[in-house]
This record gives C-alpha cells, sequence and structure tokens, in this order.
C-alpha cells in the first residue's frame, strides 16, 4: 500500500516542486566512483519544464567530475550553479550524484541515467529521502533505491539530451 501510495505521488510532487529535492546521503562512496567518460561533454536538453537547458561535465580526477550549469531555465531555483558528481550503480542502474562544490556539507542531487551514443536520458532520484524516514546511511538509501528500482520502470520525468561536444 506505502509504495503504491508513493508511486501516485511522486507525479503530483515533482509537477508541484518543479526542482529536485536534495539528499542528506550519497547513493554511493564517493571512494568508490569511478568516472563515465560516456557522459563526458556538453549536453543539451529542449524540455521546457526542465531546470536547465545546457551542461559541461568535465573530468576532474579518476573518482569525480564537474558539472557546471550553462544555461537554465526560469524554473532553476539553485543558488549555486557548478556541482562535483560521482558515480554508482545501483541494480545495473547508472547514477550521478552532485554536491556543491563550494560545501562539503550540502545536500546531494542524484540522477539516475542512460546513454547510447550521443543520446542521454536522466531522471531525477531525490524525492526518495522524503519518503523514506527510515534512510539514515548511504547502505539504506541504496537498498532503498534498489527494492524501487525493481518495483518500477521510471520514477520521474525523463529529460532527453543530446550531446554537442
Amino acid at each position: 500500500m506505502y509504495k503504491a501510495l508513493l508511486f501516485l505521488a511522486l507525479p503530483l510532487m515533482l509537477i508541484l516542486t518543479g526542482c529536485p529535492l536534495g539528499d542528506d546521503y550519497p547513493l554511493g562512496e564517493k571512494s568508490d566512483s569511478k568516472v563515465d567518460t560516456s557522459i563526458l561533454g556538453t549536453w543539451s536538453n529542449d524540455l521546457d519544464s526542465a531546470e536547465v537547458k545546457k551542461v559541461l561535465i568535465e573530468p576532474l580526477d579518476a573518482e569525480k567530475v564537474k558539472v557546471t550549469v550553462l544555461e537554465k531555465r526560469e524554473a532553476y531555483v539553485e543558488v549555486v550553479e557548478v556541482f562535483y558528481g560521482w558515480f554508482t550503480e545501483v541494480n545495473k542502474q547508472k547514477f550521478i550524484f552532485l554536491q556543491d562544490v563550494n560545501d562539503e556539507s550540502a545536500q546531494y542531487y542524484t540522477y539516475g541515467y542512460s546513454i547510447n551514443k550521443k543520446k542521454m536520458k536522466t531522471f531525477d532520484m531525490g524525492f526518495l529521502i522524503a519518503y523514506f524516514e527510515s534512510v539514515t546511511s548511504t547502505e539504506e538509501y541504496r537498498k532503498e533505491v534498489s527494492e524501487l528500482l525493481n518495483t518500477y520502470d521510471t520514477f520521474s520525468t525523463e529529460v532527453n539530451w543530446k550531446k554537442e561536444k
């Protein structure tokens, strides 16, 4: 019953908030991250409801990337436009989790993604913490995401990106 309510509430929450929710815990351990080189470059999308129109993803080292918001839309509410990003997988689904470059205690923004040549699909995972009070660690967060991935095909509106460079 709880999962059914969650599934029904997600679209409404995304429509009302129009922005990703921050997570207190990363979906993976930063030290276990390995940069996915297929995500590097400049990406843009044409979805009017997406907060970000264009991003640049650059490698910083073997574990993390720098994500710079190059163009944003009116719905963008973040103060910061530059994030560090780390990578993890849950049930073979790839994720990137982002954090403000200027604040190591800032919340994380987590996105699932898939890449096929010069096309990328992303979806926001930030809603999970709001619905699972039991999440008090990265390990518990991963467990909840794993269970949801086994239950649902997607969690929010997908954003389709095209690689420019």
